[in-house]
């Protein structure tokens, strides 16, 4: 909160101080309720505040040379009491990213881009399937696209879903992605052998982690780290891609997201259990986060979500998950 008061207080305004008294609040109030021109901006601030450390508010900060320069608001659309007389059948399952604030000497450089794609990205990992925003069509100032610039959302993979009477250009972007299969196993033996590398006898599988280059580089990393001794599957999804199970006993080459070949590993047992039935102990092993079952629930629950959407099915707390644990036996060069 420190970093994000500094900037607002800061330079966030200093170009346009009338704004400055907003504090990113006009869309966290229901309007029909609260007179806006009548907020002052000692109650924005405290507003703000309190919602940040309630975890009512939501967005993110750029920093360059460890100092804030940048904010985008974005947060799940049924955070946003200004829009609770905007039904839309999708609200349950869509983040809004509603505004930008660069300090002057910052903008055009890639900041608010930067920002898009953490927003992006963060709303994802909450488990949304789409990302709205509504940038105006004909800007003409910084003030004005303080929803962001159009052609930023365009070159992020947003596209038009409609606009409205004020000029406003709603755009959405799908944040379901489908997962790559991995690679063959011969393409991937045939880019060891160019590389010198010889695997140990056994017979051979080829995987990846995660769905997104984020979550397969933090997950590689925890492997590297010797945290992570195990991994994860959607029973469900490999059903689905027509993939065998693992075997213990198996040599696995792990690929990076861009089916690179990245670890070797040995698979040294196999569990098939209902998502509620995983053990802390295997939590443990798994290595995410804190280590802890509660922990491993809610990030295995938003990740298997995802990939249910992607299959056409629906998740329970009984789907079932194919629980592998391993060795690791070799980090390979990049």
């Amino acid at each position: 909160m420190a970093d994000f008061l500094q900037f607002f207080d800061g330079e966030a305004f200093a170009d346009n101080p009338k704004w400055g008294f907003c504090f990113c609040q006009f869309l966290y109030v229901d309007h029909n309720k609260v007179h806006w021109p009548s907020r002052s901006v000692q109650e924005n601030r405290a507003a703000a505040c309190e919602r940040i450390c309630s975890e009512r508010m939501q967005g993110y900060l750029a920093y360059r040379d460890g100092k804030p320069v940048g904010w985008c608001n974005a947060a799940p659309r049924a955070m946003l009491d200004a829009f609770a007389d905007e039904p839309d059948p999708d609200a349950a399952r869509m983040g809004q990213i509603t505004c930008f604030v660069v300090a002057k000497s910052h903008r055009r450089s890639g900041v608010a881009t930067a920002l898009l794609h953490a927003a992006c990205a963060g709303l994802r990992a909450q488990g949304l399937d789409i990302a709205e925003a509504m940038p105006l069509a004909d800007a003409s100032s910084d003030a004005q696209n303080h929803f962001g610039p159009l052609g930023m959302y365009l070159a992020a993979g947003f596209q038009v879903h409609r606009t409205d009477d004020e000029g406003r250009v709603h755009v959405r972007r799908s944040l379901v992605q489908a997962m790559n299969p991995p690679p063959p196993v011969s393409v991937v033996l045939a880019k060891l052998r160019a590389a010198g590398v010889e695997l140990p006898p056994g017979d051979v599988r080829v995987d990846g982690y995660g769905d997104s280059p984020e979550l397969s580089a933090s997950l590689l990393a925890l492997i590297r780290d010797g945290r992570k001794r195990a991994g994860t599957s959607l029973l469900w999804g490999l059903e689905a891609d027509g993939e065998s199970l693992p075997r213990a006993g198996q040599v696995e080459v792990v690929v990076d997201h861009r089916d690179e070949p990245a670890l070797v590993t040995r698979i040294t047992r196999v569990q098939v259990v209902p998502f509620d039935q995983v053990s802390a102990e295997y939590a443990a092993i798994e290595g995410e986060g804190d280590g802890s079952l509660a922990q491993w629930r809610e990030g295995h629950w938003a990740f298997f979500s995802r990939e249910c959407r992607r299959i056409g099915r629906e998740p329970s707390r009984s789907m079932p998950v194919v629980c592998s644990e391993f060795e690791l036996l070799a980090v390979l060069p990049a």
